[in-house]
């Protein structure tokens, strides 16, 4: 193999979820795209060693803010450390960021939880008189137009081989694998300017979200496991072209994640004033900066969004 498959599928989740993290956000969506995210993130900054903890963490929280795009204001903004939640190293501190971000069009809406990017959405119309949430995956780690190049041809023997070859790797690295997602857990819900289609089968969380993703690591890990001790699963691979990451990226995630949407009908409305609650996050974006004890370069009082903050 050119790279054996299994060690680019752990290298992919990885790099994917760096760090591990549990994440939850709650979209509020208005009929035209615009929309806030409530979002609380349990994460492990790994960028800092050196400094105060409060120090690390405010580094951490302020690369959130400057490589978060698409954001008009943030609001809510609280961080911590926590003491009963450990993720993936136990000699490094867990922190819980807090936060609210509104956004214009959740369509340019890329967050950014310090360097751990998760899935983007956009909110489109369809051929009816409604709207489809579509999930995308639009980082820096997916690329679009990424196409997989299968082997022309392949002889019974070969593929044999290679996929023998796949499974010992998977064997060696599956319980480092499994200690990597054992803490993973995202969940993205929606609250929806509409109806959803009669027929999708979405859950409800606590706050009658619609949820359109929930991933837990255990349960991450037993699908990979899975799909690991199929041979068949592996020949379709090896003919595919899986022995590169970009293969990898479409299986395990793209045909995973990207085959979601909700489509919402009925009569279409805001569910909340954007502008007034965006202009009023502005005017105490200053003040809930002062708060936190953080200096943003180039920020004022007449440049309270994160357009100025990615100036930096």
């Amino acid at each position: 193999m050119r790279k054996f498959f299994i060690t680019i599928l752990f290298v992919s989740v990885l790099i994917y979820m760096t760090g591990c993290i549990r994440c939850a956000r709650e979209y509020t969506l208005n009929h035209d795209g615009s929309g806030k995210v409530k979002i609380e993130a349990f994460y492990q900054p790994i960028k800092d060693r050196i400094g105060s903890d409060n120090e690390r963490f405010k580094k951490s929280v302020k690369r959130i803010l400057r490589r978060s795009s698409g954001v008009d204001v943030w609001k809510d903004i609280t961080y911590k450390a926590v003491d009963n939640v450990t993720l993936l190293f136990s000699d490094t501190k867990t922190l819980l960021f807090n936060g609210t971000a509104y956004f214009n069009d959740i369509a340019k809406l890329r967050l950014n939880i310090d360097g751990i990017e998760l899935i983007d959405y956009a909110f489109i119309k369809d051929n009816s008189d409604g709207m489809v949430l579509k999930c995308e995956l639009k980082g820096s780690y997916f690329k679009e137009n990424e196409k997989m190049e299968p082997h022309v041809k392949l002889e019974a023997k070969e593929i044999e081989e290679r996929i023998k070859i796949g499974k010992a790797e998977y064997k060696r690295l599956e319980p480092l694998m499994k200690k990597f997602l054992k803490n993973l857990s995202l969940k993205d819900s929606f609250k929806f300017p509409g109806k959803l289609t009669d027929g999708l089968d979405f859950k409800k969380d606590e706050n009658g979200a619609i949820v359109m993703h929930s991933f837990e690591g255990d349960n991450l890990f037993a699908t990979i496991s899975e799909k690991c001790a199929d041979d068949n699963w592996w020949k379709e691979q090896v003919i595919a072209g899986a022995d590169d990451i970009t293969a990898v990226k479409q299986t395990l995630f793209k045909k995973i994640v990207l085959s979601k949407e909700a489509i919402v009908t009925g009569q279409l409305k805001s569910l909340f004033d954007y502008k007034s609650e965006v202009d009023i996050a502005k005017e105490n974006f200053p003040k809930l900066l002062k708060e936190l004890d953080i200096t943003l370069r180039n920020h004022s009082n007449d440049e309270t969004t994160p357009d100025s903050i990615n100036k930096e």
